[in-house]
């Protein structure tokens, strides 16, 4: 006389298959979470670029003459200090050599901020102007 023993098998394979769509569902949150990392540290990165851009395009400005413009293409709201010498966003901030910095022709040290977009930097009369076209 013979035992058949097929339910047990079944109740088996569907263990084994419970343990690897455990082990898979595991491997996606740490693939969620670590993508989820990844958008924030592109996010930051993107930041501190558009900073340094606006830096470097003053840092040309100031060293230009009179009258000399540039037009940058920012993609975060920034704001700039000029009291403090710096400029800073959401996420990022970057320093600049020098306080003559307004978003218009009179210097009065108050910061301001600069919308996503084309931004014009020029020389006035050695103040670095700024502001959104």
């Amino acid at each position: 006389m013979r035992i058949e023993k097929k339910g047990q098998t079944g109740i088996e394979g569907l263990v084994i298959l419970c343990i690897i769509f455990l082990i898979f569902i595991a491997m996606f949150l740490v693939y969620l979470s670590k993508n989820r990392d990844l958008i924030v540290f592109e996010k930051e990165l993107e930041e501190r670029s558009d900073c340094l851009k606006l830096a470097n395009a003053i840092n040309q400005m100031f060293a230009l003459s009179d009258s000399a413009a540039i037009t940058i293409k920012i993609s975060t709201e920034l704001t700039v200090h000029p009291a403090e010498q710096r400029i800073s966003s959401a996420q990022s901030s970057c320093t600049i050599p020098l306080r003559s910095i307004s978003n218009n022709s009179t210097y009065n040290g108050n910061y301001f901020i600069l919308n996503q977009g084309d931004v014009l930097v020029e020389n006035r009369n050695n103040i670095v102007v700024i502001s959104n076209v």
